[in-house]
């Protein structure tokens, strides 16, 4: 939202997210640059996905190495330390399955995704 653009994530004690996509993945990414030093935590949600084209995802964090699924009705909480960074990659399901990269990598989306049903990761 545009009023986002004027907080000053350093006083108002909110975690910063950023989001992109590339083709049918988004990809959120998550900051606390917050000059106490304490704790934030936020919700990651459906709403939080750029271009949607699914009404379930896939979420996948890579520091934490889970996922979840989000959509209307499921939001996942999120906890950071000061200084504390997630990256979450948004995959669409389609028949109980979804596409992933290489999650070593930050973002999982782009070259070389491999098909994953839900009831191997969840």
């Amino acid at each position: 939202p545009e009023d986002e653009l004027y907080t000053d994530y350093l006083t108002e004690n909110r975690i910063v997210k950023a989001v992109n996509s590339i083709g049918e993945t988004s990809v959120l990414a998550m900051f606390n640059v917050c000059e106490e030093n304490i704790t934030l935590t936020d919700k990651v949600k459906y709403s939080d996905i750029k271009n949607k084209i699914s009404d379930k995802y896939v979420a996948y964090f890579h520091f934490k190495k889970e996922y979840c699924i989000i959509d209307e009705a499921n939001c996942a909480d999120i906890t950071l330390e000061r200084n504390g960074v997630e990256i979450v990659t948004f995959l669409p399901v389609k028949d109980n399955c979804f596409y992933i990269g290489d999650t070593e990598k930050y973002i999982a989306a782009g070259k070389n995704m491999k098909k994953v049903c839900l009831d191997t990761v969840l």
